[in-house]
């Protein structure tokens, strides 16, 4: 499936101490994006919740709205629609 995403802006957060979602999964979807506008966010403290992480959460916000933030200006995001 990572294969056929060739140029879509894409975001992985992962925690690495996660033991629901693996972080060795995350890497191979990571590695396997045909896509060029890719990153991975690994958190070494984070599990599963790394949004709600008091220990992770600051540094997952803030590398989260850092990328939203780099794209809002690109091509690839679709522009919003306004209608008659």
């Amino acid at each position: 499936m990572a294969r056929r995403i060739t140029s879509s802006p894409v975001l992985i957060v992962q925690g690495q101490k996660d033991g629901e979602s693996v972080p060795d999964g995350a890497n191979k979807v990571y590695e396997h994006l045909a896509t060029n506008d890719k990153q991975m966010l690994a958190l070494a403290e984070g599990d599963h919740f790394v949004y709600e992480d008091p220990k992770v959460s600051d540094v997952a916000f803030n590398g989260t709205l850092g990328w939203i933030e780099a794209h809002l200006n690109k091509d690839t995001v679709p522009k919003a629609k306004t209608g008659n």
